[in-house]
C-alpha cells in the first residue's frame, strides 16, 4: 500500500479530531483494516516474525540456495556431495558427480535445475561446474575460472551460469560450456554476484569495498562506493530498479541502480553476510556472522525486527512471496522457518489470532475513551 492511499486512510481520523463514528470496517479489505488499527496503535506487529521450526541439516555448511518457493534447498557440507532437501527435511536427491570440495551451489529461477562449482581432486583448478536436473541427473559440466569460485547464479531463463572468482573477475557461461563474456575492473576477489529479474543487469560485490553494475553484455552501467570493508552479498530487487549490498564492514546500503544512496542500513554488531529483498521489494533482510537478522522497511530504512536463533555465519536468507515466513541457514548446521505472528491460515487455532484481535480490542478500547463505539471488524 503506498503512503498516498494510507494517508487518505487515516485523513478522516486525523481532520475530525476522532469525532466521528468508524462504521463497520468490515467493508473494506482486510489488509486495509488491520493497516488503519497499525496506524492507530503505531505499531509494527505486522513485522513479528518468530521461529516456528528449526531443522538440524549438517554440522557445517558451506554453501547453500533456497529454490524460488522457499519449500527446498540445496547445500554442500565440506564434500563432494551435495544435498537437496525439502524443508520438510526430507531429502529428495543427491548429486554426487563432484570429486572434491564444492565451493558454491545455485537454483535456477524457475527451479527446475542446480549448479554446483567444485575444486576436483588433488583440489587443483579450474573448478568445475556442474549442471544437474533437481531429480539428480547430470546435464553439463565443464572447466570454469582458475582460481577459486566464491559465488555462483544461474540466470532466470536458465541459460547462463554467472560466476565470481578470487581472480577479480566474474565469468558468465552458457550452460553448454561457453564462456559468453568475462567482467573485469575489481582489484580484489568478487565474494557475490547477482542476476536481475529479468537477468538485463548482472551485479557484483567485491572485497575491494565495491560493487559493479553492467550490463549483460559486460558494458559497465556504474560503480558502487561507500562501503569501508569488503562486499560479501549483493541483491536486485524484483523490479530490477535497487540494489543492496552487505559488507565486513557491518552496514548495508540500499541504492537505485543510478548509483544514488536510499538508505545505509545501520544495527548490526558483526560482519553481514547475506542481504535478501522481499519478493515485493518493500521488506529487506540481512544476517550477520554472530547469527543474527535484521528486518528493514526497505521505504523508510527502519528496523523492524531483530531475529535470534542462529549461532553463526547466516549463509542464506529468503523470503516467502507473501512475506508470512522467512527461511534462514546457518554455518551452525540449523535451518529456522519464521512465522509472520499476525498471520494466520487458521485463526481458530493459531496463537496469532489473538494477537490480531489484541488489536481491534486496543482499537476499541481508544475509540470508546472518546465516545465513538460503533466499529465492526
Amino acid at each position: 500500500m503506498n503512503s498516498a492511499i494510507k494517508k487518505l486512510l487515516f485523513l478522516p481520523f486525523i481532520t475530525s479530531g476522532w469525532g466521528i463514528y468508524v462504521q463497520c470496517m468490515e467493508v473494506l479489505p482486510h489488509d486495509v483494516t488491520y493497516y488503519i488499527t497499525s496506524l492507530v496503535m503505531g505499531t509494527t506487529l505486522g513485522y513479528d516474525y518468530s521461529p516456528c521450526k528449526t531443522i538440524a541439516v549438517e554440522k557445517k555448511i558451506d554453501s547453500v540456495a533456497c529454490n524460488p518457493d522457499g519449500d527446498s534447498l540445496i547445500f554442500s557440507s565440506g564434500n563432494e556431495i551435495t544435498y537437496l532437501y525439502k524443508i520438510s527435511k526430507e531429502l529428495l536427491s543427491l548429486f554426487k558427480e563432484n570429486k572434491g570440495c564444492i565451493s558454491s551451489v545455485a537454483f535456477s529461477t524457475d527451479g527446475k535445475y542446480i549448479s554446483t562449482v567444485s575444486t576436483e581432486l588433488p583440489f587443483v583448478y579450474p573448478g568445475i561446474v556442474r549442471i544437474f536436473k533437481i531429480s539428480g541427473e547430470l546435464l553439463h559440466h565443464f572447466s570454469g575460472p582458475t582460481e577459486p569460485v566464491f559465488s555462483i547464479k544461474c540466470s532466470p531463463e536458465g541459460k547462463y551460469v554467472l560466476m565470481g572468482s578470487e581472480d577479480t573477475r566474474a565469468y558468465l557461461y552458457k550452460t553448454s560450456g561457453e564462456l559468453v563474456y568475462l567482467f573485469t575492473g575489481h582489484t580484489e576477489a568478487i565474494a557475490a554476484v547477482a542476476f536481475s529479474s529479468q537477468g538485463e543487469y548482472i551485479l557484483t560485490g567485491s572485497l575491494d569495498h565495491t560493487a559493479r553494475l553492467y550490463k549483460n553484455s559486460a558494458e559497465l552501467i556504474h560503480t558502487f562506493t561507500g562501503h569501508t570493508d569488503g562486499i560479501t552479498s549483493v541483491a536486485f530487487s524484483s523490479g530490477g530498479d535497487y540494489i543492496l549490498t552487505g559488507s565486513l564492514d557491518t552496514t548495508a546500503r540500499l541504492c537505485k541502480i543510478s548509483g544514488e544512496l536510499v538508505h545505509e542500513l545501520k544495527g548490526h554488531t558483526g560482519e553481514i553476510h547475506y542481504v535478501a529483498f522481499s519478493t515485493e521489494g518493500d521488506l529487506i533482510a540481512t544476517g550477520s556472522d554472530k547469527g543474527i537478522i535484521h528486518v528493514w522497511d526497505a521505504v523508510s530504512g527502519k528496523q523492524l525486527k531483530k531475529l535470534k536463533g542462529h549461532t553463526s555465519i547466516i549463509r542464506s536468507i529468503t523470503f516467502m512471496p507473501d512475506k508470512n515466513k522467512i527461511i534462514s541457514v546457518s554455518c551452525d548446521g540449523t535451518l529456522i522457518v519464521w512465522q509472520r505472528s499476525t498471520y494466520s491460515s487458521d485463526w481458530t487455532s493459531r496463537p496469532e489470532a489473538a494477537l490480531t484481535f489484541g488489536i481491534q480490542k486496543e482499537f476499541l478500547k481508544l475509540m470508546t475513551a472518546t465516545g465513538h463505539t460503533k466499529i465492526c471488524l
